[in-house]
């Protein structure tokens, strides 16, 4: 099912939590209350397999743009060097 949502893992879906020497408890134990640092407050995330499918478009629209770029570099490169000669 696309673009379902699932409760939080860190915080299961209680949206606040207590930190307290690094720790995270759900029990106020004098910690200072703070807002889930893994779903920032909302309770859901994404999916692994929607996250995963997310970052693997990210990756390849980064690739082609460093493609683009080291063509363009090389080209540079090339056309300066047979200016110098």
């Amino acid at each position: 099912m696309k673009g379902a949502m699932i409760r939080c893992v860190r915080c299961k879906g209680r949206k606040k939590l207590f930190k307290f020497n690094g720790i995270y408890n759900y029990t106020n134990t004098g910690g200072v209350e703070i807002q889930c640092p893994m779903c920032l407050g909302a309770g859901v995330t994404k999916s692994f397999e929607e996250a995963l499918e997310e970052i693997k478009k990210e990756n390849n629209k980064h690739k082609y743009d460093k493609i683009k770029e080291k063509d363009f570099n090389n080209g540079r490169e090339s056309r300066e060097f047979a200016e110098q000669t």
